[in-house]
């Protein structure tokens, strides 16, 4: 059986959450081939979610339900109306507010 096909900005329709706000896990060089234009497998996606900063409705779903592999050991969640940066564990608990890598955040909204 194939895996189905979609570009990023398609994946990101089908799952709102968590939203991607700084995607380091795409190629910034070529950021508009990379979101808009090449097609990847769901799984693929996630993967790039997970090296990416992103806003979550709840970071614990994600971490408990996720596509992806389970091998980032801390998420960086940026805050959208503090600017704050958020650090969570592999498992969804959190760990820290603010971090003192606040300005990463800062800079990436």
């Amino acid at each position: 059986m194939d895996k189905e096909l979609l570009t990023s900005h398609q994946w990101q329709l089908i799952h709102p959450d968590p939203l991607v706000m700084d995607p380091d896990g795409w190629d910034r060089k070529n950021y508009q081939y990379s979101w808009h234009e090449e097609l990847i497998t769901e799984e693929e996606y996630f993967n790039r979610v997970m090296s990416s900063t992103c806003t979550f409705k709840n970071i614990k779903e994600f971490v408990e339900n996720s596509k992806a592999e389970a091998t980032k050991k801390y998420y960086r969640v940026c805050n959208k109306e503090t600017l704050q940066g958020l650090w969570y564990d592999y498992k969804g608990n959190f760990t820290g507010l603010p971090h003192p890598l606040q300005f990463l955040c800062e800079q990436s909204t």
